[in-house]
Formats: C-alpha cells, structure tokens, sequence
C-alpha cells in the first residue's frame, strides 16, 4: 500500500495560529505571502514574520520512515527612530518581543502527526535599516514521514 501523501508546509498555520494566541494583540503575525509586495513604507511594526527557511534530512530507519528537521524563521519587525544611530532603541523594542517568541514555540509540540516539539537553531544576522530593526529567530522543527517507497512493488 502506498503511503499517504504528507503537506510538508502544513506547520505553517500553526505556527501563525499558536504566536496569534500567544503575543499581544498589538502584534501582527505575518505569513509569506503577507511579503508580496512589502516595503518599509508598508510594513507594520511590531510585527512578527512566519517564513519557511530549509529542511535537514536525518536518517532512514529500517521501519520505512524518514526523520528530518524543517527550519523555519520567525522575523520579528520594530521600528524606532529616536535612536538612529545606535539602534540601541530598536534593540531595546526588540528584546521583550524576542522573548515572547521564545517562550511562544520554544518546546512546543504541534498538533500535527510526526512532529516533535520546536527548538531554537542558527538564524541569519539582525539587519537595521531608516529605523527599521529585523531579528530572525531561527527554529527547528523535527519530523518523521513515512518514506514513499517501503519495497512494495
């Protein structure tokens, strides 16, 4: 019997839905497609950013199933200019939300068949721009899928 076919993006609204009930309500959360478009004109701030990064693979047990870690992003976005140049003020913005993040998905298991719970991984560098302070969070996110082909003709 053929395996049933996996949504490997499937992660994505959970994660929006699980930083939505966790973050203050003056938060935006964001998805990809929220990106199209988007410039600093038009970004809303305090906001956090839900955005696919990679995946790892990991080994193939015997059993015919597959571990791998997804990796994901979560970007947070403030905005402050009475620090310009420094930063310092944008950090300072950024710092509490950085937190609610962590303590958002750090741990968290999803609601989602094969998934074990989240954990922190390397992220690319803050980026400053005009005021504009971007802080990715990277995150981990193992899973194990059945493997499309088990031998069975």
């Amino acid at each position: 019997m053929a395996a049933e076919p996996i949504d490997f993006m499937a992660l994505e609204p959970l994660l929006l839905d699980r930083l939505r009930a966790t973050l203050p309500a003056h938060v935006h959360v964001l998805a990809a497609r929220d990106l199209a478009g988007l410039t600093e004109g038009t970004q809303l701030t305090p906001a956090v950013h839900v955005l696919y990064r990679d995946y790892r693979p990991g080994r193939v047990p015997a059993s015919g199933w597959e571990e791998l870690d997804q990796l994901w992003l979560t970007v947070i976005a403030v905005r402050n200019v009475s620090t310009l140049a420094t930063n310092e003020a944008v950090r300072a913005d950024a710092g509490p939300l950085m937190g609610a993040v962590i303590g958002a998905l750090g741990g968290w298991r999803p609601d989602l068949r094969g998934y074990k719970p989240l954990s922190l991984d390397g992220a690319p560098a803050a980026g400053y721009r005009a005021g504009f302070g971007y802080f990715p969070l990277g995150w981990r996110a193992p899973m194990r899928v059945r493997a499309a082909c088990t031998g069975e003709p």
